[in-house]
């Protein structure tokens, strides 16, 4: 037997809160795994022009500095590498066919702005740019730059040839 129209109505009502609740968290779970997936494919084609600035060659690794708007640095551990122009995965952008594919990354925050014009070559953090050393074996060994939120970049000077030589691979 059918409940009447009213009892429907009632369950409905009753059920109301419950039901956007469960959109909610649905879609924050939506969102979080949306997030997560873009998080884990670090290999990026439709690139932005800040990500391979005129002149700097390919292919090579780089630590590419951004500045955050919290005030925060982040540097980028990255693999830099040319696209042929019949690839399908080419995309122009300023008139560079290339991917990306990031390493690694850290936050750096503190009061001060590192001088990019004077010291960029020296201007990255330790452990990242020792991960640049030894994964430049792999590819390899491709020059490494640092690249300066303003595009301007440089030959990365390595803090120690120890690094190098701590880490033979063959």
């Amino acid at each position: 037997m059918p409940a009447p129209h009213h009892l429907e109505d009632k369950i409905d009502e009753m059920l109301a809160p419950a039901i956007d609740v469960f959109k909610r968290v649905a879609q924050s779970a939506i969102d979080q795994a949306a997030h997560d997936v873009r998080n884990v494919l670090r290999v990026t084609y439709e690139t932005a022009p800040e990500m391979n600035p005129d002149g700097c060659p390919l292919p090579r690794m780089q630590l590419r500095w951004r500045e955050n708007d919290d005030k925060t640095l982040t540097c980028f551990h990255e693999f830099v590498f040319p696209i042929g122009e019949y690839d399908i995965r080419s995309t122009d952008f300023n008139g560079s066919l290339f991917g990306v594919v990031e390493l690694g990354r850290c936050t750096r925050s503190g009061s001060t702005t590192p001088d990019w014009a004077s010291n960029l070559a020296r201007t990255y953090p330790f452990r990242n740019s020792a991960h640049a050393v030894w994964d430049a074996v792999h590819f390899g060994n491709p020059p490494i730059y640092v690249v300066a939120p303003n595009g301007s970049f440089a030959l990365m000077e390595q803090h120690s040839t120890k690094i190098e030589s701590e880490r033979t691979f063959s």
